[in-house]
């Protein structure tokens, strides 16, 4: 088991238990295999501890940051499924995540992905709700930096194409590190700004990210649409330049890694794609 220890001090104000109670809330009431379960919540000497399963194989964006990683397709196919299975199901219970990044993404020792952090998660979005705070600013939705209180479910498949785009990077942030962060949001919201994309991103997947992060919420696809997707890939799987197998992932518009995000209110690809998603699970609840 894995525990997650709020101290008593951390609690300045009476937003930062509401934040602790949602968590608990929220966690307490899913129970799907994509993500981190929660087993129980104690109090200790003030202090405030969630205990959820242990997974032993970290956050993704740390995994992806390790010095010589590196994700085979089919594997990248399965951690973005993995997500995409588990966001499904928290947006059939109502929720929206409101700060999923890499970060939030963590991974068994045979490279399950679950989607964790519920700490800004929500029931519903409205005015009345109290505080908006967001999450990540690269992974936010225009809409959102331009009203926090836009924020749809659609706004969590903008911030799973960015995922995706980390997955084809290594890790890489997505905030270039020439910019600073209102410079950024100005150019998302005003120039439908995005990171390049890797040339050794199969053209398929650039169009699935490209219409994940359309700059217009309606046009992005649900996630049960994202599953269907993902799922015909398992058998007519996206074709990738051999680049990918040597670890090239560089690109001519690189963008510089940032140590930290700011938080703010052998055998060929298809091969190894179908064999990995013989059993695949059709299941979408």
């Amino acid at each position: 088991m894995a525990c997650k220890k709020v101290f008593d001090k951390s609690f300045r104000h009476y937003k930062d238990h509401q934040l602790f109670d949602r968590e608990v809330n929220i966690l307490s009431a899913l129970r799907h295999p994509n993500i981190v379960q929660f087993l129980g919540v104690c109090l200790e000497k003030g202090d405030r501890i969630i205990v959820t399963e242990y997974m032993e194989g970290g956050s993704l964006n740390d995994k992806l940051r390790q010095p010589g990683f590196r994700l085979d397709l089919a594997t990248v196919l399965k951690i973005t499924r993995d997500i995409a299975l588990g966001m499904n199901h928290l947006h059939l219970e109502g929720v929206f995540h409101r700060d999923l990044t890499s970060r939030n993404i963590l991974l068994t020792g045979s490279m399950d992905a679950k989607v964790a952090d519920f700490g800004l998660s929500k029931k519903t979005m409205n005015e009345s709700s109290g505080s908006f705070t967001m999450g990540s600013l690269a992974w936010m939705a225009p809409e959102v930096l331009t009203d926090p209180t836009k924020f749809t479910k659609k706004s969590d498949v903008y911030s799973y194409a960015v995922i995706n785009w980390e997955l084809f990077t290594n890790g890489k942030n997505p905030c270039p590190s020439a910019l600073t962060h209102v410079a950024l949001a100005n150019k998302v919201i005003n120039e439908a700004w995005r990171p390049s994309l890797p040339h050794t991103c199969p053209v398929q997947w650039k169009s699935f990210i490209e219409s994940c992060w359309n700059q217009s919420s309606s046009n992005r696809p649900t996630f049960k649409s994202i599953i269907g997707t993902l799922r015909g890939w398992a058998d007519n799987p996206p074709q990738i330049c051999t680049d990918y197998a040597s670890g090239d992932s560089s690109d001519g518009d690189s963008i510089e890694q940032n140590s930290e995000e700011e938080t703010f209110p052998s055998e060929t690809c298809s091969q190894t794609l179908v064999q990995s998603n013989k059993s695949y699970d059709d299941n979408i609840s």
